[in-house]
């Protein structure tokens, strides 16, 4: 049984459906988790210093949403 290859942006291919952590804009503190089937980003939405709510649960540390839905 040969596994599903997604496509990146950049052309590459991933066995990952969704991205790690990425950050969308240069200039602000905007991240985002690309789902690289449907072609959409995900945004990850900033509370306070050191919070952040993604899919509607909050999380201390973005590294922990990497190690929850990634």
């Amino acid at each position: 049984m040969s596994k599903k290859l997604y496509s990146t942006l950049s052309g590459l291919k991933s066995m990952r459906r969704f991205s790690k952590v990425q950050r969308t804009c240069p200039y602000t503190n905007e991240y985002g988790i690309r789902d690289y089937k449907k072609k959409i980003l995900i945004p990850i939405q900033k509370i306070s210093n050191g919070r952040w709510i993604f899919k509607g649960r909050k999380f201390n540390k973005l590294s922990d949403i990497n190690w929850r839905f990634c």
